[in-house]
């Protein structure tokens, strides 16, 4: 295994969504009521699961292209556990921002876990067969970013 930074890039910054972000900024308008009424139930769902190390909860809004890239069910848990002695269980988040571009729509939130107070959620979403589907999906603290 290649440390705890590469396990953390494997679950959070899946290949796919790290490249689409690359061109999700600001440009579309969005209605924000209608992107909180799909964003805000998938993110909650894959917090809670990351609380519960519950693999399949935790990838059920993805993709499916992004399920392919998940990785296997130890490593998945093993790297909850890296987290969760970094910033402990996930406790509550609240809606911040998003952007939208392409076709895909990038929801932020400043999210609160039992050992850090300002973790930010970062949440891509794209329409796939006329649903909403998670894309990417990625943590972000100062304690997480400590080697």
């Amino acid at each position: 295994m290649g440390g705890f930074g590469h396990v953390i890039r494997v679950l959070l910054v899946m290949v796919l969504a790290l490249a689409l972000l690359a061109g999700c900024g600001r440009g579309e308008t969005v209605d924000v009521d209608q992107v909180r009424s799909y964003a805000d139930p998938m993110a909650e769902n894959i917090l809670q699961a990351f609380n519960d190390d519950d693999y399949d909860r935790f990838f059920k809004d993805f993709s499916q292209t992004e399920k392919r890239a998940a990785p296997p069910e130890p490593e998945f848990l093993e790297t909850n556990e890296q987290i969760k002695n970094r910033i402990g269980d996930y406790v509550s988040k609240e809606y911040w921002q998003n952007e939208a571009k392409d076709g895909l729509v990038t929801v932020f939130y400043r999210a609160k876990f039992t050992g850090e107070d300002d973790v930010l959620v970062r949440a891509i979403f794209r329409e796939v067969d006329g649903e909403m589907k998670v894309a990417g999906f990625w943590l972000d603290s100062p304690k997480l970013r400590q080697p």
